[in-house]
């Protein structure tokens, strides 16, 4: 079986105007769509679409409609332009525990087929004023390395307000180490073509037993909860340290709901820092990552992710750029200026905790001294 856990840390870390800092603990689950009938069976205390002590629901995703994820996924992708023969999806996200779950993202990797190449990422970012957006990262920022081997990496232009600490402009750089017995994930988020904030999930694999399932209720019953309430307690930390807060605008289509970016592959203007990078096999000190180390990782922040000119979907439209999420296929496109220079990172959904998965290259002592600071 495929699907598991990756039980570890999601770490975010401001740059400026102030440094700040935090860690947490957290286990996600890695699902293999396909799978799902199967774990509904096999595991105990795990559900599909059914109330248990953990569960996954498909309305608790994209459109929020229910119905086959794995296929409306398909469906974005193919109005994005992504033609898959085969696609296999795989999600990474949290699952409903004790009947609650907050999300501020969700990775759906998308490969050719099984064991196939990895062919695009679906970042899906909430935000805590009920806004979802999804962010289709087709276009490689290294289209010649191997996936499988080294770290995928993307950029897209921020498209959604996660936080009133950050600029609503911007743009992310996402990267995606190759999944095995470790996995990271990173966003580094930029603001007038510097970086501000990054976001890292780093773990290791579980399988996904009743046994593990069991343990994760007995170690960490309130780990929902535990999300959205970190959220709002760091916010109160940058309110206390001085950050000054930006006002929320109304989104462009001035309508809440579910929307698409699709990233064009247009290079953005320089910016002053390099591009973020996960190295495939970065060592953290034991001491900072309990019996986990692995690659910086990326944390799964919600978030939006600002690119090329990219164009804002609405689910359920032409491959064009706009594209609303409805089963009719309506072709609303429009152009969504990209930001001259501007990026903001998006941190977990909204306020702080977890933001868009944007992996920067940071050293493994780098990470030690943040965690030591954060702590």
């Amino acid at each position: 079986m495929t699907s598991c856990l990756y039980a570890g840390y999601v770490r975010h870390r401001r740059r400026g105007p102030r440094v700040h800092a935090f860690r947490y603990r957290l286990c996600l689950f890695y699902l293999d769509l396909d799978e799902l009938p199967q774990l509904d069976r096999t595991v105990r205390l795990f559900s599909v679409d059914r109330s248990n002590a953990v569960a996954f629901h498909h309305r608790d995703h994209l459109d929020g409609q229910g119905g086959d994820t794995a296929a409306r996924v398909a469906s974005v992708l193919r109005n994005a332009g992504v033609r898959l023969r085969a696609p296999k999806v795989y999600l990474l996200t949290a699952c409903r525990i004790l009947g609650y779950v907050f999300n501020p993202i969700s990775l759906y990797y998308c490969h050719e087929g099984p064991g196939g190449p990895l062919r695009a990422v679906v970042a899906e970012v909430n935000n805590t004023f009920g806004e979802r957006h999804l962010y289709v990262l087709r276009h490689r920022l290294n289209p010649a390395s191997d996936t499988s081997r080294h770290a995928a990496r993307y950029r897209a232009p921020k498209a959604l307000y996660v936080s009133p600490f950050l600029e609503a402009d911007g743009h992310y750089d996402f990267h995606f180490a190759p999944v095995g017995p470790r996995l990271s994930v990173g966003i580094l988020q930029y603001e007038g073509g510097r970086p501000t904030l990054d976001a890292q999930f780093w773990g290791r694999r579980v399988e996904l037993t009743s046994r593990s399932v069991a343990r994760l209720l007995a170690t960490r019953p309130l780990a929902a909860v535990k999300t959205i309430a970190a959220i709002h307690a760091e916010a109160l930390r940058l309110w206390w340290k001085g950050i000054p807060l930006r006002p929320r605008l109304p989104r462009r289509s001035g309508v809440l709901g579910l929307r698409v970016t699709v990233d064009d592959g247009a290079p953005l203007p320089a910016v002053s820092a390099p591009a973020a990078s996960v190295p495939a096999a970065a060592a953290t000190p034991a001491a900072s990552v309990p019996a986990a180390a692995a690659t910086p990782a990326v944390s799964v922040p919600a978030a939006s992710v600002p690119t090329a000119p990219a164009a804002s979907v609405r689910a359920g439209a032409a491959p064009a750029a706009s594209v609303r999420a409805a089963p009719v296929p309506t072709a609303s496109v429009r152009a969504a200026p990209v930001p001259t220079a501007s990026v903001p990172a998006a941190v977990p959904a909204a306020s702080v905790p977890v933001a868009p998965l944007v992996a920067g290259a940071v050293p493994a002592a780098a990470i030690a001294e943040d965690e030591h600071h954060a702590s």
